[in-house]
């Protein structure tokens, strides 16, 4: 099991986020260990160029994990993934998150395949 730098606290992400109150505490704890557990599970956490085990959450890391927790709070506002209609018809939520995407690719782990 890789060993993970801390994660950003509730209250970090709250700062981040510009939430004050307390409304939605419970739902952004669990929204936090959600994202935490997908980042342990599909990164690694060793620093791109030198190899070597991260000391802290990078930067890309730690805006790609407050972009997680963001989306998956949104996400209970549209269980049918509908964002809102324009003009031209319905908004979807896209699967993938390309600014996360980017932001993780680095860190990605390679998956092996044995024949």
């Amino acid at each position: 099991m890789d060993l993970w730098p801390t994660f950003p606290t509730m209250a970090q992400f709250k700062a981040w986020a510009r939430i004050a109150d307390e409304v939605d505490d419970a739902a952004i704890l669990d929204s936090m260990g959600d994202a935490q557990a997908t980042m342990s599970n599909h990164l690694r956490p060793l620093d791109p160029l030198s190899g070597q085990p991260l000391s802290d959450l990078p930067g890309d890391l730690r805006l790609a994990f407050y972009l997680r927790v963001m989306r998956d709070l949104a996400r209970r506002n549209s269980p049918e993934g509908l964002v809102g209609f324009a003009e031209f018809g319905a908004a979807r939520i896209a699967r993938v998150d390309v600014d996360v995407a980017e932001r993780e690719a680095p860190y990605a782990r390679i998956a092996t395949v044995l024949a």
